[in-house]
């Protein structure tokens, strides 16, 4: 059914706006609208944002939602990405809080029911809760809180710029936009929005802003999303290039916003560029080809000009810590990047990290039975 403007002012105000970005889903929408379905909540509007995808998937939302009248779709008039096809549909959104799903995603049961009553007991601005990782053989709960915990926005910076050691207190409640309730007059008032384009990373400039003006946070130690990560289409599962490397806009953005709202203290700073260095030395090591050694030298190039042409490049070695491995290749690439026995030894940490692990998951599975 097509989104009707009159129509919304005469219903009641909903509790929560759920806004759906809806491109090249066919095989996943059906899933994730009928976990909204099996909810054992009512106060909810549902808003689907045809980013023009070009396949079935806005014709099977349509024909499932027909009798639905919580359900609306809007429509870009071109593809505008994940990040501005959510503010259209923030736009829409009556709700009091605001829920990003992603279509390939669904909800676990009960989560919006949890979600509301935590909000009418507690009146946080920013809700967190854990989620389910679904990959090709393994499960995995992230982020993980051991208890609940609540504080300001503010509290929660240090731990979101995740580093190699845990910040003390309070948990990193991640880069995902899908693992919060939000308040909509968080976003509105202080005027938050995404980045134009097509950006990897681009969640992490938008939830930056969200903690920076929140006035209360609160985690949940309950897993209430599933998160696809076996989808090839999706946007991190890109093996582009050119598209991995729009990844330092948002970290630049971010950088700048910090600086700008009198909260880059020295902590903070050591903080942020851990948080980039951890994020390259993983991002490196996953998408390392075990074949392709012209790949291979392309990424470690991209990654260390990006770094350098952004200033984002520091000689702190104390920052570095535990990421020593890929040091030297970004410090000078075309020259270690560019020995086979450099590469080789990337290879096998790739494999100690990441191959490894999974492959033992892959035998318990089959020894075991286990279903994923």
């Amino acid at each position: 059914m097509q989104y009707d403007a009159e129509k919304k002012e005469k219903i009641i105000t909903p509790l929560i706006s759920i806004i759906i970005p809806v491109y090249r889903v066919e095989r996943y929408i059906l899933r994730c609208l009928k976990s909204i379905l099996r909810q054992n909540f009512a106060s909810l509007e549902v808003i689907l944002v045809d980013d023009c995808g070009g396949d079935n998937s806005i014709a099977i939302a349509t024909k499932f939602i027909a009798q639905d009248s919580r359900f609306h779709i809007i429509r870009n008039e071109k593809n505008l990405g994940q990040g501005l096809t959510r503010d259209a549909g923030l736009k829409k959104a009556v709700g009091e809080y605001v829920f990003f799903l992603d279509a390939d995603d669904y909800l676990a049961d009960n989560a919006l029911e949890t979600l509301a009553r935590t909000v009418q007991q507690e009146q946080p601005d920013i809700t967190v809760f854990q989620a389910r990782h679904l990959h090709r053989f393994s499960q995995r709960i992230y982020p993980e809180f051991s208890t609940r915990i609540s504080g300001s926005g503010r509290d929660f910076l240090p731990a979101f710029l995740m580093t190699r050691t845990p910040h003390p207190i309070f948990p990193n409640v991640e880069n995902y936009e899908w693992n919060k309730l939000l308040r909509r007059t968080l976003i509105t008032r202080n005027n938050i929005r995404h980045l134009p384009d097509p950006l990897l990373g681009e969640d992490f400039y938008f939830t930056t802003q969200l903690l920076m003006y929140a006035d209360k946070v609160v985690c949940l130690p309950q897993t209430l999303y599933c998160y696809e990560r076996r989808n090839a289409g999706s946007l991190t599962a890109r093996n582009d290039l050119r598209f991995f490397a729009t990844c330092f806009r948002p970290i630049v953005e971010v950088r700048t916003f910090l600086q700008q709202h009198g909260t880059w203290t020295p902590e903070l700073e050591a903080r942020f560029y851990m948080h980039i260095y951890r994020y390259f030395y993983f991002e490196i090591l996953n998408r390392l080809s075990f074949f392709s050694d012209r790949f291979n030298r392309e990424l470690i190039q991209t990654v260390a000009s990006g770094l350098k042409k952004n200033y984002l490049w520091k000689e702190q070695p104390e920052w570095w810590q535990g990421f020593e491995s890929i040091y030297p290749f970004l410090a000078a690439p075309f020259v270690q990047s560019g020995t086979k026995t450099a590469l080789r030894k990337l290879k096998l940490l790739k494999f100690k990290v990441y191959c490894l692990p999974r492959r033992i998951v892959k035998i318990k599975k089959m020894l075991f039975r286990q279903s994923w």
